[in-house]
This record gives structure tokens, sequence and C-alpha cells, in this order.
């Protein structure tokens, strides 16, 4: 007997949510390597607990995202200094 392929349990809308979810820091990310990447979406993921941005949507991830690709394109590398540069920036 063959085995039924299983329905996915994601609706697509919940798949494209999850995609968009990282696509802030993403866009951004097109100069650096494998690496480097995971450092920033630590220090992005690290930084939207500290703020509690629980939305994706909400227009200061993008801050955030920003604040870290700017802050990485000057050298830093250390998740917990970015993660402190992104709160910063936008407290100000």
């Amino acid at each position: 007997m063959a085995a039924a392929l299983s329905e996915p349990t994601d609706p697509p809308e919940a798949v494209a949510s999850d995609v968009s979810s990282a696509m802030p820091l993403r866009v951004l990310l097109n100069e650096f390597g494998p690496d480097e990447i995971a450092v920033l979406t630590q220090a992005f993921e690290q930084c939207l607990v500290e703020l509690n941005l629980t939305n994706r949507e909400d227009p200061a991830t993008q801050l955030v995202a920003k604040a870290i690709f700017d802050a990485a394109k000057r050298g830093e590398r250390d998740p917990k200094r970015l993660s402190e540069i992104a709160t910063k920036a936008l407290s100000k």
C-alpha cells in the first residue's frame, strides 16, 4: 500500500508571513557572507526581543535592520554590540 501524501499544515499565507518576517534584514545583506549574515541575524533577533517588537510588519523592524546593516558596514561584527547600536538608534 502506498503512503498517502500529507497535506501541508500551514496555509500559503502563513508560509509567506514566515518568509516576509526575515525580509527587512535580508534585503540589505547582499554584500555579506554566510558567517556575517548569521551574526547580523542574531543581532537583529536579539534587538527585536529587547525592544519587544513582535509584529514583523512594524516599520520599526526595518529601522532595526538598517541600523544593524549600517553598523556592520562600518565593521562591527559583535552581535551584542550590533543589537545595542540598533536599540540606541531607535530610542533617538
